[in-house]
C-alpha cells in the first residue's frame, strides 16, 4: 500500500509514522535554529542544523557532518520525476507528511548538501523518489 503523505503511516513500520513538519521543525529548533526561521522556505543557516545532523562520513568533498544530533544522515541522492538517480553522494532529502497548499502533486521536504552547514526547507513533487525517517510513535 502506498503512502499518501496524509497520515505517514503507510510508509512506516507499526508503531512508527513519517515525521511531520512540523516535528521536523522541532528537532532544527532543538539544534539551535533560531524559532524565526522555521516557517521559511529554502536553505536555513541558523544554527549549522545540516552540519549537526549529518554523519560523519560518507559525503563527499569533505562535507561530513558531525553527527552531534546522532542523527546520522548519510548522503543518498534521488531519484528524479524521469526515473533517474542523482547525486547519491552529495545530498540527500527526508520527505514529511504535509502537502504543499494543499496540492495534491507537492510535499514539504528537509534537504542537506554535501557543503553546506545549513539545512534547507523544500517543496517538491511527490513522484520524485526521497528517503524517509520513520519516527517512534509516543
Amino acid at each position: 500500500v502506498a503512502d499518501t503523505f496524509a497520515n505517514g503511516k503507510d510508509i512506516c513500520p507499526p508503531g512508527w509514522h513519517m515525521p511531520s513538519d512540523a516535528e521536523f521543525t522541532l528537532l532544527e529548533v532543538s539544534l539551535g535554529m533560531n524559532i524565526m526561521y522555521q516557517d521559511s522556505v529554502g536553505w536555513r543557516f541558523s544554527g549549522t542544523v545540516g552540519r549537526k545532523m549529518k554523519a560523519s562520513d560518507g559525503w563527499i568533498d569533505d562535507g561530513n557532518g558531525t553527527n552531534s544530533s546522532s542523527f546520522t544522515a548519510l548522503p543518498s541522492g534521488n531519484r528524479s520525476t524521469g526515473k533517474v538517480f542523482l547525486g547519491m553522494e552529495g545530498y540527500t532529502s527526508f520527505w514529511t507528511t504535509d502537502e504543499f497548499r494543499e496540492d495534491e502533486e507537492y510535499a514539504w521536504r528537509r534537504y542537506l548538501y554535501h557543503n553546506m552547514e545549513a539545512n534547507g526547507r523544500f517543496t517538491d513533487f511527490k513522484n520524485n523518489g526521497y528517503p524517509v525517517r520513520c519516527l517512534k510513535d509516543n
